[in-house]
């Protein structure tokens, strides 16, 4: 969480998968797009209409092809382009709001970033839900809308809390519930090194793509045919902070961690590593 006039950096890692690893990677623009604070309902898409507003700006500001010129803004942020982005949370992002039943008053900070192999440009809404459709789309050389193959959009919210009382009778602290510390991986028991060519490695498995595919009684079951590996995540066993509760119980914050591999299967990608009562808790190994 952040405080009132902090700057806020966002660092985004992506690949694309479209093709095989012999097929290579197109190249990938990522826009990031900020400046919508607390909107009505405190849901994303209650931003936009401001960020539809914004993509017609921004939308021009392309067209016009002076990379000198500024990028529009919005209240005061401005768009970019590249791996990271940093916004300032307003001063008075707090002002107004309210306790919830159970916490304090907070606002919010909503960030959209959006994936693109061709070029970003506005959309009409076109949607019957509650939710509408999202402001911008990504368009080919010719003009043609590309799918979610070439087009992946998403957004994070940034929380701001009220200052509140410490359970345990300490001065009045702000949540911060800063990101989880992860130390490293460990390969089938042993601390992966984080030069690429001194990496461990995996028999491949005889079971291809085409084969994996497979259903029915005869497919042949790749963890039960390939070796096997066990991938662990280094995690402190301090890592999760005080989450009090409406109560202001001392109680911890739920953190889970997520395996992923663009090759082989994982069995079980998800661990439960801190619980609110338990609180750490030491098995949270896959196999892959």
């Amino acid at each position: 969480y952040a405080d009132p006039g902090e700057e806020v950096t966002f660092r985004i890692h992506y690949q694309d998968g479209l093709g095989g690893p012999e097929d290579g990677s197109r190249p990938v623009t990522v826009y990031w797009f900020g400046g919508c604070e607390n909107p009505i309902g405190d849901d994303y898409y209650g931003c936009y209409p401001q960020f539809a507003e914004l993509a017609e700006k921004f939308d021009a500001w392309q067209r016009a092809g002076d990379p000198t010129a500024p990028l529009p803004d919005l209240n005061g942020v401005r768009p970019s382009i590249g791996d990271t982005y940093t916004i300032k949370i307003g001063e008075g992002i707090l002002d107004g709001r309210k306790p919830t039943a159970s916490g304090p008053a907070f606002g919010s900070a909503y960030v959209f970033f959006v994936a693109c192999t061709g070029t970003l440009g506005p959309v009409q809404d076109q949607g019957t839900g509650r939710a509408g459709t999202f402001p911008v789309a990504c368009f080919d050389g010719e003009g043609r809308r590309l799918g979610p193959d070439s087009f992946v959009p998403g957004y994070t919210q940034v929380y701001v809390f009220e200052a509140e009382a410490d359970p345990e009778g300490g001065a009045e602290e702000r949540r911060r519930n800063a990101n989880p510390a992860l130390n490293g991986l460990k390969f089938d028991g042993d601390e992966m090194s984080e030069d690429v060519a001194t990496l461990a490695e995996a028999t491949p498995c005889p079971i291809d793509a085409e084969e994996r595919r497979e259903v029915g009684c005869n497919a042949r079951d790749p963890i039960d045919a390939c070796r096997t590996y066990s991938i662990e995540a280094m995690i402190p066993e301090d890592v999760a902070e005080a989450d009090p509760d409406a109560k202001l119980q001392a109680l911890k914050e739920i953190v889970w961690v997520n395996y992923f591999a663009d090759l082989g299967d994982i069995d079980g990608g998800i661990k439960l590593v801190s619980d609110a009562s338990r609180g750490y808790l030491g098995d949270h190994a896959v196999t892959w």
